[in-house]
């Protein structure tokens, strides 16, 4: 798994996720040059710089005070404690960054050759174009629904929550069916996307005034039908 990889799958186990993101954006164009990641590594990450800069912006004061280490101790870091050791963890599997690895941990066995590395680093410009383009076309397909509701009364939402109802008149629910089927089955009969129709069916949410006229019409026809099905919305928002 890749440094990028892991940040996008596992951002809630991170406590100082913004703080490593930073880090491992900051590296991404030289990681492969040992010289700029030890100089990027003295820099940003070793404690001695961050003592540094607060002895520069405390200058004044330690001309007349005598400041040292002391004084640093009781000073808000710039990082706190776990931060190498997830650093480490989000970048353990990701050969593209083994310098700076080694910097964290002075590894000196199986280290990968420099051909090695800028392997790992074309392999996963492949993998990121590839998740760019997928979620190129995400977007695109949500870009197209909100472009259909737009044109039209009938919105992805409600029509997906009513043909949802119906099938669960007959038996077929999320519990006893695969979502995706139901996914497919709606996009369908409705030409909406299954990505987004699937999304609709694992977060399902409220509705307020703004979609009144169109459950007001669904709700009518449903009535005429007799099928005791009717969608709910806040009346007040």
């Amino acid at each position: 798994m890749t440094a990028k990889e892991y940040l996008r799958e596992y951002p809630d186990t991170i406590s100082n996720f913004d703080e490593i993101k930073r880090v491992i954006y900051g590296l991404y164009e030289f990681r492969n040059d040992k010289e700029k990641t030890s100089k990027h590594y003295r820099l940003i990450l070793q404690s001695d710089n961050r003592y540094q800069e607060w002895m520069n912006e405390h200058e004044e004061w330690s001309v007349y005070n005598n400041l040292g280490w002391e004084e640093f101790e009781y000073d808000e870091p710039v990082y706190k404690p776990n931060f190498k050791e997830e650093l480490l963890r989000v970048i353990e599997e990701d050969v593209s960054f083994f310098y700076l690895f080694q910097f964290l941990t002075n590894k000196q066995d199986n280290i990968p050759t420099q051909q090695e590395i800028e392997k790992a680093i074309y392999e996963e410009t492949a993998k990121e174009l590839k998740y760019a383009e997928m979620r190129i076309f995400e977007l695109e397909v949500i870009l197209e629904d909100c472009i259909k509701e737009k044109s039209s009364i009938r919105t992805m939402k409600v029509t997906t929550d009513v043909l949802e109802e119906i099938l669960k008149m007959i038996g077929v629910t999320a519990a006893n069916a695969q979502i995706t089927k139901i996914s497919e089955l709606v996009s369908y009969l409705t030409g909406f996307s299954k990505h987004t129709i699937r999304q609709r069916l694992t977060k399902p949410e409220g509705y307020t005034s703004h979609q009144g006229e169109e459950i007001d019409k669904i709700n009518k026809l449903l009535k005429d039908l007799k099928i005791k099905i009717s969608i709910e919305y806040n009346k007040y928002l």
